[in-house]
């Protein structure tokens, strides 16, 4: 079916447990036709997400013009500026990359004589190293990996206290590696480095592995921002195989061999190489740079309930080159752009699209409605988490929130409704408002999954997130618009009018409901991204912990009695530094197991225990 526009008749509907709606002509919204433009939705995306663009990258000159584009989007349908000082926009610091400064050195020393490195050639700190120095024995710990299944531990028995530690780049049987997982490899340059830390490393220096990479370049990458949500704690730098195979051929090591005896019966091959000395000074200066939200309103009419807000969101950026967040194989952000057409490109030409419906209607609303595109959601929230710290309307007014990312890719017309229980009679409103239309409705009654809403769950505010699933081409440079369905992209966005303007008309708002998370029961192995503690984590960097936003009902972390506000500060015997450091640690700890949680709450630190649930 080609459907390019997707006519609008506003139905006004009495949902059980809702209140009823406004008559119309009196202070709700009359009866009205609009349109929903898949080809003008399809015009955005093609906007948004061309190569002009660089992939949004929040804090870029590319993104600020995706941020105009918005804001003027919003201005010719009529909306009122609501950000500062009478604009459109929100704005907010970000990291955005980090640079080297010219105190970096490495050096190792071997039988009397110094070998120096140099930077940008022979080695680069990574993006993830807090400045700091570093000397001490050199210990090769493979390819850092300690893991409990399969079983195999690269540290077992290794003394890396006070030490500068080697390890390989990437996992053992590389193409079969026993390791990988849904989600990709599971030890990562940063998990890696962690681990070493935890282990009393004094830095880490990490090599492309040789045997699996024979022939191929050995590029040092470039320096970028992440550092988002904290530092590994040791100072961490890539060498390149030619620089380190030289300082161990002295030793009468080869690295080829190092990795050919691990891989021969994938048994830990780990061992001191107390000839060598390495000495090294990173020097790393973080650049933050502001990135804006786009906001506009459309002003409630009603003397007491324009006072009330309904939230319509989508955010516009994305991950520019890919870096640490693409999932293309071997990327390493190096100029391939990744376009974002769907993530979220389609989600914010939504946005437009019904901002230019509900302001071109034909009456305005009772309650005021606030459209915001967001920046720096792929950064871990970051604008919606501001904007819900410096809300349009307060929080306490605003009735529910409606988030649009990635709807532009329903795989059988399926589109998921995620956040339907936590507001009363939500599901019932939805489902009536897509009566025949044809989309396939899979709801989720909780509020949960990583995108903007999730900022507003933590205020107690009901939400609708729309959403048609994760793809193939999710965070990678093929997710172009000409693979965009814009027809049904139209229709979920008809459909979100529809809820709208019925929303807008209920004398009495839905009343916030805590859905507990959908835990599966415990026992066996760990899936995806690991244990559930039911924890929703405040995005904003806090020094040595993670802050906690709030605390799913009937979660393990309730019952352990954890509280939002609290700062999570070690979890089982992993420390929490940040938010990368909890979720390497959820990871190693399985479904059922019992693990002690140490939280700073104002100035008391208490140690509490919970039983982790498993994911669904």
């Amino acid at each position: 079916m080609n459907r390019h526009r997707v006519p609008f008749v506003a139905t006004f509907l009495l949902i059980a447990g809702l209140g009823q709606a406004a008559p119309a002509g009196q202070d709700g919204p009359a009866d009205l036709s609009a349109e929903v433009g898949a080809e003008e939705i399809q015009a955005h995306v093609e906007w948004l997400a061309s190569d002009d663009l660089q992939g949004r990258l929040s804090g870029t000159e590319a993104c600020d013009r995706a941020a105009e584009y918005v804001a003027d989007k919003f201005a010719k349908a009529g909306l009122e500026p609501a950000g500062e000082k009478g604009t459109f926009f929100q704005t907010f610091d970000i990291l955005v990359r980090t640079e080297l400064g010219e105190g970096n050195r490495l050096e190792a020393g071997i039988g009397g004589e110094r070998h120096p490195a140099k930077v940008e050639e022979d080695y680069i700190p990574l993006a993830f190293s807090p400045a700091g120095k570093a000397k001490g024995p050199l210990v090769f710990a493979g390819f850092g990996i300690s893991s409990e299944d399969p079983a195999y531990d690269d540290y077992d028995g290794l003394d890396v206290e006070g030490k500068v530690v080697l390890v390989f780049r990437h996992e053992p049987k590389e193409d079969e590696s026993p390791f990988g997982g849904a989600h990709g490899p599971r030890f990562t340059d940063r998990l890696k480095a962690t681990r070493a830390r935890d282990r009393g490393a004094a830095a880490v220096l990490l090599v492309t592995d040789p045997m699996h990479h024979e022939g191929e370049p050995d590029p040092l990458p470039r320096l970028r921002g992440g550092n988002q949500h904290g530092d590994v704690g040791i100072p961490a730098v890539r060498v390149r195989r030619e620089w380190i195979a030289k300082i161990l051929e002295q030793a009468g090591q080869d690295l080829r061999k190092m990795q050919e005896a691990i891989e021969a019966d994938m048994k830990p091959q780990s061992f001191a190489i107390s000839e060598v000395e390495i000495e090294v000074s990173v020097d790393v200066r973080r650049i933050r740079k502001p990135t804006r939200n786009v906001v506009g309103r459309i002003p409630g009419t009603h003397p007491t309930a324009g006072e009330e807000g309904i939230v319509f969101g989508a955010h516009y950026d994305h991950v520019g080159l890919g870096g640490d967040a693409s999932h293309a194989p071997d990327s390493d952000g190096e100029g391939e752009v990744h376009n974002g057409a769907d993530d979220n490109a389609s989600g914010t030409s939504g946005l437009i699209e019904l901002a230019e419906a509900f302001a071109l209607g034909g009456k305005a609303p009772r309650r005021t409605l606030i459209f915001i595109a967001f920046s720096g959601e792929e950064e871990g929230l970051l604008g919606s988490a501001y904007h819900v710290a410096h809300p349009s309307v307060a929080m306490e007014k605003t009735i529910a929130m409606f988030n649009f990312d990635m709807i532009g890719r329903a795989k059988n017309r399926k589109v998921h409704v995620i956040g339907v229980g936590s507001g009363k009679g939500l599901k019932e409103l939805v489902e009536e408002a897509n009566g025949e239309s044809g989309l396939d409705l899979d709801f989720s009654m909780g509020a949960f999954g990583g995108s903007d809403h999730l900022s507003f769950v933590t205020k107690k505010v009901p939400v609708l997130f729309f959403f048609t699933g994760v793809h193939e081409d999710y965070h990678r440079p093929s997710d172009d618009a000409d693979k965009i369905q814009s027809d049904v992209t139209a229709e979920i966005v008809q459909l979100a009018l529809k809820v709208g303007w019925v929303l807008d008309g209920m004398e009495e708002a839905p009343r916030f409901v805590d859905v507990p998370a959908p835990v599966r029961p415990t026992g066996g192995q760990g899936v995806g991204y690991g244990a559930y503690l039911g924890t929703i984590p405040d995005f904003a960097e806090v020094e040595g912990g993670v802050r906690l936003a709030g605390v799913s009902k009937g979660s393990p972390a309730e019952k352990a009695g954890m509280q939002t506000g609290d700062i999570l500060v070690r979890l089982g015997k992993r420390a929490i530094r940040n938010l990368y450091d909890f979720t390497f640690a959820l990871r190693e700890i399985k479904p059922g197991d019992e693990v002690e949680v140490e939280v700073l709450r104002k100035d008391e630190k208490l140690t509490l225990k919970a039983t982790l649930g498993k994911r669904n």
